[in-house]
């Protein structure tokens, strides 16, 4: 999502609207691991995007659910992405970052 500055307010989307591909995306199919985890892929304002959730251990054990992106390209100005919402806790490590949210 771009912006106009980092503190506007998070678009809300028209309910209708959310029938129809997002303008600026552009859909390039999936694939499936041996574990039958897709990874998506599509383009987005020209940045090639790859989109994949994976598991670590079992829930009721601590497990971990990851959500991998991976964008090739020029970002624009003021381009946003909204991870998640609720209670995190952002954590850099090397050169990616990780948030630890609680789930209700």
């Amino acid at each position: 999502m771009v912006l106009d500055f980092a503190e506007a307010a998070w678009p809300v989307p028209d309910k209708k609207a959310l029938k129809a591909p997002a303008a600026g995306y552009d859909w390039k199919g999936y694939t499936l691991d041996a574990r039958r985890f897709p990874t998506f892929s599509y383009a987005w304002q020209e940045v090639k995007v790859t989109d994949r959730f994976d598991t670590i251990g079992a829930a009721e054990s601590g497990g971990k659910f990851i959500h991998t992106l991976v964008m090739d390209g020029a970002i624009p100005a003021n381009a946003f992405m909204r991870v998640a919402a609720g209670n995190l806790r952002p954590e850099r490590v090397a050169s990616s970052w990780t948030t630890h949210c609680t789930l209700p």
